[in-house]
C-alpha cells in the first residue's frame, strides 16, 4: 500500500512538473514536500498524507537534476546552427520531406544529447551504430505541424536538428548491445518482407517488431475506429502472448528457466524499442515470475506501480507520453475491474459450458474494463471513442494471436528452410487477411466511434460514467 501512495505523489507532481509552462515552483516546492513528508515521518501521523508528499517531493527533485542533467544540454543548442557529432540509435523513417533520424549528438567534446535529425531520402540507407558529423540547425522538439506537444519528450527526445552542410557518414565504433538487438530487429522485418506480400508485411512488422511504416493510413484510421489500434502498437498484450508461449517450453517456476525467458523478453522489449506498454509488461512479468522464488507474494497493482516508477526515473517526462498513460490506464482498469467482473461471469455459467465460454468472457471481461480509464483520455487526445472496440478484440483476439505465434514460427522456419517458411506464410497470412477485413467492415458501420466533440454524444457518455460511479 505504501508504494501505492508514493506513486500516487510521484505521478500527480511529474504530471504538473511537466505539462505547466512555469517551472521556477518546481524546486521549491519539491523541498517543501520532501520536509513535510520526512516530518509527518518522524511525527508517525497522516500516513498516506506523508507517503504522497515524499513522492511528491522527490519527483519534482528528480526533475529538475534531470532538467539540468537531459534539457539543459539540449536547450543550450536551440536556435544555434554549430558542427555536430552523432550516432544513430534507431533506424532511419521515412517522411513526406525525406527522412528522420534517431541521433545521440552534440557539439565536438560537448555533451551528447538525444534529437531528431531531418534530413534527404539518402539517409534512408543509415543503420544504427552509424555515426555522421555535418553542421546543423538546431530547434526546439516539442512542435509538430505548429502544434505544441510532448511526444518527442516523453520519449527523451527535446531536440530537432536539419543539416545545413555536407553530412559525412562514419562506420560504428565498437560493439554496442542495444545497437546488436536493433540491427537484429531490422533483419527479422527484411525476412518478413521477402516471405510476406506487401499489405501482410506491414501488418506483421507493426505487429511483431513495432514498425508501422509498413501500414496504410486508412487501414490505420480504421483499426483506431474500431478500437484494435493496441494491437500494432507492442504492448502488453504482444508480451504475454510470447511469455505464454515461452512457458509451454520452459517452466517458469524453475529458476533456470526464469533466467532465460526474462532474458528473452528484455530483448524482445529492446528489439521493438522499449515503449511504455512492453517495459511496464516486461516489469510485470518478472515481478510475477520473481515474487515466489524469493517467497514473496506477488501484488499486480504493486507491480503496475514499480513498473511506473521505474519508467519515470528514466525520463520523467515520459509522464506525459501518451502512450503510457494509456498503457497504465488500460492495465489499472483490467486489475481493478476486469478480474471481478471475469469471475462474476464466470460463475453465473453452467459448470458444464465454464471451460468453453470462459476465454469469450475473458476477453469481453478485458476489452471492456481496459476503457474505463481510458475512454476520457481517448476523448481529450482524439475526439472519439470506439464504441465496438468490445465487440472487435472479441472477434479478432484469435486471429492477432495466431498471427503473432505463426508469424514467429514462418520466420524461424524461413530462415532454416526456405520453402516451409513460405509455405507457413500461405498459412498465416489468412488470419492477417481477416484482421484487416473485419477492421475495415467494422469501421463502416453507424455509430462504431462516437465523436465527443458533439455535444449530445458527450453527454450520453457523461451519463454512463455518472451511473458506473454510482453503482461503484
Amino acid at each position: 500500500m505504501t508504494l501505492r501512495w508514493v506513486t500516487a505523489g510521484v505521478v500527480g507532481a511529474a504530471l504538473l512538473g511537466v505539462y505547466l509552462s512555469w517551472t521556477a515552483w518546481v524546486l521549491p516546492v519539491g523541498l517543501a514536500a520532501l520536509a513535510a513528508g520526512v516530518l509527518l515521518r518522524v511525527l508517525k501521523k497522516f500516513a498516506p498524507a506523508r507517503w504522497v508528499l515524499l513522492g511528491a517531493g522527490i519527483a519534482l527533485l528528480w526533475l529538475t537534476v534531470y532538467g539540468a542533467m537531459v534539457r539543459a544540454p539540449a536547450q543550450a543548442l536551440e536556435s544555434r546552427t554549430v558542427p555536430i557529432q552523432g550516432e544513430v540509435l534507431q533506424w532511419p523513417e521515412e517522411t513526406l520531406y525525406g527522412a528522420r533520424l534517431y541521433l545521440k549528438a552534440g557539439e565536438p567534446g560537448g555533451k551528447p544529447v538525444k534529437a531528431l535529425f531531418y534530413g534527404e531520402r539518402d539517409l534512408l540507407s543509415l543503420r544504427p551504430g552509424d555515426r555522421i558529423e555535418t553542421v546543423a540547425e538546431c530547434s526546439p522538439a516539442n512542435r509538430i505541424q505548429g502544434e505544441e506537444t510532448f511526444y518527442y519528450a516523453g520519449q527523451g527526445y527535446f531536440l530537432q536538428m536539419k543539416p545545413r552542410d555536407e553530412i559525412t557518414v562514419l562506420p560504428p565504433e565498437g560493439f554496442s548491445l542495444r545497437t546488436s538487438l536493433t540491427l537484429l530487429a531490422g533483419t527479422i522485418m527484411d525476412q518478413i518482407d521477402r516471405l510476406y506480400p506487401q499489405q501482410e508485411a506491414g501488418f506483421l512488422r507493426a505487429l511483431l517488431m513495432g514498425d508501422k511504416s509498413g501500414l496504410e493510413d486508412i487501414d490505420q484510421n480504421h483499426f483506431n475506429r474500431v478500437g484494435l489500434g493496441h494491437v500494432v502498437v507492442i504492448s502488453g498484450f504482444h508480451v504475454s502472448v510470447l511469455m505464454g508461449f515461452l512457458a509451454l517450453f520452459l517452466n517458469p517456476k524453475k529458476k533456470r528457466n526464469v533466467a532465460v525467458i526474462l532474458l528473452l523478453l528484455v530483448a524482445f522489449c529492446c528489439m521493438t524499442g522499449s515503449d511504455p506498454g512492453t517495459v511496464r509488461a516486461t516489469v510485470l512479468c518478472a515481478l510475477a515470475m520473481l515474487a515466489p522464488l524469493v517467497g514473496r507474494s506477488y501484488d499486480s497493482i504493486t507491480g503496475l506501480c514499480a513498473a511506473l516508477l521505474l519508467l519515470l526515473a528514466w525520463n520523467p517526462w515520459a509522464v506525459a507520453n501518451a502512450g503510457l498513460q494509456f498503457s497504465f490506464l488500460s492495465t489499472l482498469g483490467i486489475l481493478v475491474f476486469g478480474l471481478k467482473w471475469y469471475g462474476a461471469w464466470r460463475a453465473r455459467v453452467p459448470e458444464r459450458g465454464r471451460k468453453w465460454a470462459a476465454p469469450w468472457l475473458a476477453c469481453a471481461a478485458v476489452s471492456l474494463s481496459a476503457m474505463v480509464f481510458t475512454v476520457p483520455l481517448s476523448g481529450l487526445y482524439f475526439g472519439q471513442f470506439s464504441l465496438v472496440s468490445p465487440l472487435a478484440n472479441l472477434c479478432t483476439e484469435w486471429a492477432v494471436v495466431l498471427a503473432f505465434l505463426g508469424g514467429a514460427v514462418s520466420l524461424v522456419a524461413g530462415a532454416l528452410f526456405p520453402p516451409l517458411g513460405q509455405a507457413l506464410a500461405a498459412v498465416v497470412a489468412l488470419p492477417v487477411d481477416y484482421f484487416y477485413w473485419f477492421s475495415r467492415t467494422a469501421s463502416g458501420w453507424s455509430l462504431a466511434a462516437l465523436r465527443l466533440d458533439i455535444g449530445l454524444y458527450a453527454g450520453w457518455v457523461v451519463f454512463v460514467y455518472g451511473g458506473l460511479i454510482l453503482c461503484l
